[in-house]
């Protein structure tokens, strides 16, 4: 009987003849089902899905839908990497590996509704090539930057109402 009555939310409902005029039917079965994903996912982002890697590899791939997902680089050379991040945060730290000489590693960044944040050594090349969107990219570092020689890296994608922040 449980199956019957949720197959009853989803069929229109029987249109009502009125005065010589017919009322309108509609359909609430998607409305339901919309608003009860959006309940089953509200509870469980609740507690702060958080994925924390750290990885040797010389490229980074990270992926946040609704979660944190944070990613140490520990590659001896690092060379690329690409950020996706819908209504989450997608975290990336630089900090511990480096970039061949004569190189410049390459980011990708698509942030919708959510955000995308790199880290990176004190005197390191940032070239932020993004396209903003009601958003905004960034370079917020504190203390030395862009120094003759040092390690570059040039970021690129779109941020749609969100944000991206070095």
């Amino acid at each position: 009987r449980p199956v019957a009555a949720l197959q009853s939310l989803f069929k229109p409902p029987q249109s009502l003849q009125g005065a010589g005029a017919e009322a309108q039917s509609f359909n609430l079965g998607p409305a339901i089902a919309l608003v009860v994903i959006g309940l089953v996912m509200t509870n469980t982002m609740r507690d702060g899905r958080t994925i924390l890697r750290s990885d040797a590899g010389e490229t980074a791939s990270l992926f946040a839908v609704m979660s944190h997902n944070q990613q140490i680089s520990r590659a001896e050379t690092f060379r690329s990497a690409d950020m996706t991040a819908v209504m989450g945060h997608s975290e990336l730290d630089l900090r511990q590996t480096t970039i061949a000489p004569n190189e410049e590693a390459q980011i990708e960044v698509f942030a919708l509704m959510g955000a995308t944040t790199i880290r990176v050594p004190e005197g390191w090349t940032v070239v932020i090539r993004t396209v903003p969107i009601m958003g905004h990219a960034k370079d917020s570092r504190r203390g030395a930057r862009d120094l003759p020689g040092s390690p570059k890296i040039v970021v690129r994608g779109l941020v749609v109402m969100g944000g991206l922040n070095i």
